[in-house]
């Protein structure tokens, strides 16, 4: 079975979550790094700005 263009998109960002939270150990961290890579900022309150 082969995956859908989404579904390795998908794998892809999880797979740069985790890197980012085996560096990081901080799940917040990796949440807010893995969101800069695709330039969208996210704010201390949980606020996303483009």
């Amino acid at each position: 079975m082969e995956l859908k263009q989404y579904q390795k998109r998908v794998l892809s960002d999880l797979d740069h979550f985790l890197g980012h939270l085996n560096v990081l150990h901080s799940i917040s961290g990796a949440y807010i790094q893995t969101w800069l890579e695709n330039g969208i900022t996210i704010g201390g309150d949980g606020s996303v700005s483009k």
